[in-house]
């Protein structure tokens, strides 16, 4: 018999950066050059889940993707109510990752959420303006999650998808432990955000986690 969970995750970012498209990418696998304002503002997928012990899971991801301009005025309660924050930046647009850090600065004052993501999108670009070593190095000062995937070619989309899925599902079924704190200045901090994947002694993360020590 399978357990059902629903969360809710919200997206931020600076506009161009790739939102909508990453999760279009997910529910639907389409990839569409050209975004015109989201008429849904959410979408909602099902990951089927099994521990190492057999236990089935069904998580529920209510994903959020509102434009940033709009992002506290139509929805607050979603957004107060948030069990993942997303900030997404391109790796082309130094300036979307010097932003990203104010994005989740910014969830996090408006969310107790216990699972936050920097998620780099376009890397099928050929040009940097960001490198994997420089997000990097930020995310271990940020101690919280990050990972690297293109809307366009769909590349780690799935599975970071599937990571959300399974953290958010381990922070439910397992003893809540105490977080560190995100650094005081991280709304100055140019954005990067990374969490130690710790031992997985519920048998529910993936190999596929860009992160290395």
């Amino acid at each position: 018999m399978k357990t059902q969970y629903t969360f809710k995750v919200v997206f931020y970012g600076n506009a161009r950066v790739g939102k909508t498209s990453i999760v279009n990418r997910y529910t639907t696998n389409e990839f569409h050059a050209h975004v015109q304002h989201p008429v849904s503002l959410w979408d909602s997928k099902t990951v089927e889940l099994t521990s190492k012990d057999k236990k089935q899971y069904s998580v529920v991801l209510n994903m959020f993707h509102q434009p940033q301009e709009d992002i506290m005025t139509s929805s607050p309660d979603f957004i107060g109510q948030a069990d993942a924050i997303i900030s997404v930046f391109s790796v082309d647009d130094h300036k979307s990752f010097e932003d990203a850090s104010g994005w989740l600065y910014f969830g996090e004052q408006h969310s107790n959420a216990s699972i936050k993501f920097l998620l780099a999108n376009k890397t099928d670009k050929k040009e940097r303006a960001v490198s994997r070593m420089e997000a990097m190095e930020l995310a271990k000062q940020c101690t919280l999650n990050y990972m690297e995937v293109s809307a366009r070619s769909g590349k780690n989309v799935t599975d970071f998808f599937v990571t959300l899925a399974k953290l958010l599902l381990k922070a439910k079924v397992t003893k809540p432990i105490e977080k560190p704190k995100s650094p005081e200045n991280l709304q100055q901090i140019h954005g990067t955000i990374y969490q130690r994947l710790d031992q997985d002694e519920a048998g529910l993360l993936p190999n596929s986690v860009l992160i290395t020590e």
